[in-house]
């Protein structure tokens, strides 16, 4: 296989040779210099993706961290600000207690600066606490104390509310941060990819394009020959009387389509011939049926790490694999199989339930869409399109990404984290 700097070059070349006029480079010239993009070198592109896909895990595993610390602090805040409410409603009635308590002791004639606690937001404030206490009876004291605690508490709650907001904050940020690095890393690793797609594409167009033209070439030589060939035996065996002869050459040329299946595909051409008109070829490259009969999930880069039954909210335990990939990347079929059952809503957004001709059942969730015209029901080959990556459902607020189980033989979810990297590596 040649060096990957080498076809580097190489597309570079092809694309710079394409854009020439006919008339500044012969065809022949052409072959000479491109050097070609084998399917090895293919192999190559989308295992370097993967590869460099796959550094990405640390970090993926400490998104999902910063996920999981972001989440537990929300539910902090939540529990924080109903206790702080509660809090607040109490120091209302103890508030209105002690200033109550205040009143009696100054109709009593008791000077304990009512203007100032009458004032204050706070009546656990010195001097105006020492003088109720120095005042006040047994029941009033047990009063005042109680609104002291509560007050000393309340700070601390508000104290605390501040600081995990702080926190949640910053976390979120991370989270956000994290994310874009990412799906941008991942975009670009699948654009890279896709430029070695195109570029083989382009050559084996080219080269079904010049072996067309060599077979028309061929046949018109052919053509040729036959008609000389015909005159000169119509010479040998003509007499001295000159017969006035008019010859119609009617020439067919061939519209061809064809379909290149690379190396281990099923052969996929198809030709078509139609009078009159000039030639046009049309070649699409179908990617090879996958080894063993199964596939990655997700058909483009993707990453991923070892998160089953890491904590989720509400208490679950996750029961797949969070595979993160950009927004649209398509979900294929494992294996072959049929549809089982298609949702909109809940915890999984728009999921799909994949019922495998091994007996294993998957499920997707968190999708984009669905592939047009998806059903359940419907026969799906292995590596079929299923959907695109999205993040519906409860993800919203996250990644782009596929959740995605296991269920063999239709039972309870497996970790499917080494038969994931198995396929996708």
């Amino acid at each position: 296989m040649r060096r990957i700097a080498a076809s580097v070059l190489a597309i570079a070349t092809a694309a710079a040779l394409i854009a020439l006029p006919a008339a500044a480079q012969t065809r022949d010239e052409e072959r000479a210099e491109i050097t070609e993009i084998t399917q090895e070198d293919l192999d190559a592109a989308r295992s370097r993706r993967d590869a460099a896909a796959q550094r990405l895990a640390d970090t993926v595993a400490a998104y999902d961290q910063a996920l999981i610390n972001e989440a537990a602090l929300r539910d902090e805040l939540q529990a924080l600000a109903i206790e702080l409410s509660g809090s607040e409603r109490e120091l209302v009635m103890l508030r209105e207690d002690a200033k109550t308590i205040a009143r009696a002791m100054y109709m009593t004639g008791g000077d304990l600066g009512i203007a100032a606690i009458f004032d204050s937001a706070s009546l656990v404030e010195v001097p105006v606490i020492s003088s109720l206490l120095e005042f006040a009876g047994n029941e009033d004291v047990a009063a005042i104390a109680r609104l002291e605690a509560l007050e000393s508490v309340y700070v601390e709650q508000r104290s605390r509310l501040d600081t995990a907001l702080v926190e949640q904050q910053t976390l979120a940020l991370e989270v956000d941060l994290l994310s874009e690095q990412i799906i941008s890393e991942l975009r670009d690793l699948d654009r890279e990819y896709q430029v070695w797609i195109a570029a083989y594409d382009e050559q084996e167009r080219i080269k079904a394009e010049e072996e067309e033209r060599r077979r028309l070439e061929e046949e018109e030589r052919q053509r040729l020959a036959a008609e000389a060939a015909a005159y000169s035996s119509w010479l040998a065996t003509s007499t001295t009387t000159t017969t006035s002869t008019t010859t119609t050459t009617t020439t067919t040329t061939t519209t061809t389509t064809t379909t290149t299946v690379p190396s281990g595909g099923d052969d996929g051409t198809t030709t078509t011939t139609i009078a009159g008109g000039d030639t046009t070829t049309t070649t699409t490259t179908v990617p090879p049926a996958p080894s063993g009969g199964m596939t990655c999930p997700v058909a483009g880069a993707a990453t991923w790490y070892d998160d089953w039954h890491a904590p989720r909210s509400g208490g679950r335990l996750h029961q797949g694999i969070d595979m993160i990939a950009d927004r649209g990347t398509p979900l294929v079929a494992i294996e072959s199989g049929t549809v089982g059952r298609l949702r909109n809503g809940g915890l999984g957004g728009i999921t799909v339930w994949f019922n495998g001709e091994s007996g294993d059942e998957y499920y997707y969730a968190h999708l984009d869409a669905w592939a047009d015209g998806l059903s359940a029901g419907d026969y799906i080959p292995v590596g079929g399109l299923l959907g695109t990556v999205g993040n519906t459902g409860n993800a919203q607020y996250t990644v782009p990404h596929l959740h995605f189980q296991w269920h063999p033989g239709g039972g309870s979810a497996a970790k499917p984290h080494d038969m994931i990297n198995s396929l996708c590596r």
